[in-house]
């Protein structure tokens, strides 16, 4: 499920072209760290 997540994710930023690598990255260690709920939170 969290692939998935990842894999949606991923689709969305490429397709926006925006400059995200910074925010990919504490995307990252965010997911890591189980807090994925929250990320989904600000994202949404």
């Amino acid at each position: 499920m969290v692939d998935k997540m990842n894999n949606v994710l991923r689709f969305n930023l490429n397709v926006l072209h925006a400059p995200f690598t910074l925010f990919d990255s504490n995307l990252k260690e965010t997911m890591q760290m189980g807090q994925i709920s929250l990320f989904w939170k600000v994202y949404l």
